[in-house]
């Protein structure tokens, strides 16, 4: 009987593992593959793709590192509530793998979030100095854009380079400025880009964006209150896992210790 089991067993990883399919490729490779492909395809869904284009990712970056993070935190609470649970604490493990692709999605949206606040950051510079270009008799709004480019920090440097010398291929200003804004989907930089490509070969007055210092202003604010929140918030998880780990120490060993006395009366 054992035998018989050790074969069955032995040819099941064999096939598994060893004889590969007309593609060059084991059945193990193929379902790791499907997986694979299944979870790639799910994260670069629902709008997640132009997202990643935008900030010049690629998803499978993003689900190593989740994965990462997924099996080590099921392998942990694995190995603590072993002893306890025995085999069933496998449950965690697989939950933390399972997890990875959440973890994946939530940090696809968060890479998002911080490129775009960086976008924003740079609005203020173009809006101090792009004025004071236009305020030089016959400049017009492409060459003071042009001049106003290496003063302005972050990201929004290097995607308006790159904006620029697209229009200077094609012509249409209007609508790669409209395709930067829809990008990076924040109403301050498609107040920016609108009044940009509305004027773009015209020579216009230097208060072009002086209604939009107090909008500027406040987006300023509300991103500096979201870091300081952020960071209480990391403050309380940190604290809240430090608690947990020490209830899952501490509190297994009281409770089966009570378990057992309430068995042992219940047995005498």
């Amino acid at each position: 009987m054992a035998l018989a089991i050790f074969i069955c067993i032995f040819t099941a990883l064999y096939v598994c593992f060893a004889v590969e399919e007309n593609v060059g490729m084991t059945m193990a490779e193929i379902t790791v593959d499907n997986v694979r492909t299944s979870i790639l395809r799910k994260l670069n869904s629902n709008g997640r793709w132009e997202k990643l284009n935008n900030i010049q990712k690629n998803a499978e970056d993003f689900l190593k590192r989740a994965f990462i993070v997924g099996i080590l935190g099921g392998a942990l609470l694995f190995l603590v509530t072993l002893g306890y649970l025995g085999p069933y604490s496998i449950v965690f493990l697989l939950t933390g793998i399972a997890a990875s692709v959440l973890i994946a999605e939530a940090a696809i949206n968060n890479a998002y979030q911080v490129w775009q606040v960086n976008m924003v950051q740079g609005i203020p510079a173009l809006i101090d100095f792009l004025p004071s270009f236009l305020e030089t008799p016959g400049i017009t709004t492409r060459a003071a854009l042009e001049y106003t480019i290496p003063f302005i920090p972050g990201p929004l440097r290097e995607e308006l380079n790159k904006t620029l010398e697209v229009i200077k291929r094609t012509g249409n200003a209007r609508r790669e400025l409209m395709l930067l804004s829809s990008r990076v989907r924040h109403p301050v930089v498609e107040a920016v880009c609108t009044r940009l490509a509305t004027t773009w070969d015209a020579t216009i007055n230097p208060d072009l964006f002086s209604d939009l210092r107090e909008e500027v202003a406040n987006v300023q604010e509300m991103a500096a209150a979201r870091a300081t929140t952020k960071k209480k918030g990391l403050f309380v998880v940190v604290v809240l896992v430090g608690i947990l780990g020490m209830g899952l120490l501490a509190g297994f060993p009281i409770i089966s210790n009570i378990l057992n006395s309430v068995s042992s009366g219940f047995g005498a």
